[in-house]
């Protein structure tokens, strides 16, 4: 009794510490994430084809962005390599960049991430490469520029925007697991006790 009331005590603990992005597919396509650890907080992503105009509200002010700064867009990036571009069983996401929505090329997928402007108006992004399986190891890349209205071939075949959105924060649960945990611990050895008498 005393060994299943410690293991749910610290299965209680485990669980305030535990977890993962949710993959969110349609039609076998990667479509996004919910859940993307980004330097501790935690966002939702999805993958939209198009200029960054269309993608972004015009495209043309910071608050159209997640992240404002490079290293933030690069830790997206990262998240997105580390987090969403997996083999799992929905699909083989890392292997084969075809089954991102967007991205048809066999070889690799972009996935950009926006943070700022140049002083001529152009967006200033970071890349996440995913590589199909075999090839180069994937890697985050830049700061890239593209005018917010490009239609070039990267915005049509390779190329598509992740578009972020911060979740609301969570009260962490820690602390309270370790409170219950400890108060079952205790009310174990008490009920033990008492039955020895």
């Amino acid at each position: 009794m005393l060994r299943r009331i410690l293991f749910v005590a610290v299965a209680c603990l485990i669980s305030g510490y535990a977890h993962s992005a949710a993959l969110n597919t349609a039609g076998g396509q990667l479509i996004g994430a919910s859940g993307v650890n980004v330097g501790g907080s935690f966002y939702d992503v999805e993958f939209v084809d198009g200029t960054c105009a269309a993608s972004f509200n015009d495209c043309n002010q910071l608050s159209d962005f997640a992240f404002v700064t490079q290293a933030d867009a690069n830790l997206a990036s990262q998240a997105l390599l580390d987090q969403v571009f997996l083999n799992t069983p929905l699909g083989s996401f890392d292997d084969d960049p075809e089954l991102t929505a967007g991205c048809l090329f066999i070889q690799n997928c972009l996935i950009g991430t926006p943070y700022g402007f140049t002083e001529e108006a152009n967006v200033l992004f970071f890349l996440a490469i995913n590589y199909e399986s075999g090839g180069p190891q994937d890697i985050t890349s830049g700061p890239n520029i593209l005018s917010p209205n490009s239609n070039s071939p990267l915005n049509n075949d390779l190329f598509v925007w992740a578009r972020w959105t911060q979740q609301a924060p969570v009260i962490p649960v820690p602390a309270a697991a370790w409170l219950f945990g400890t108060a079952l611990v205790g009310f174990a050895g008490y009920s033990r006790r008492r039955k020895i008498r």
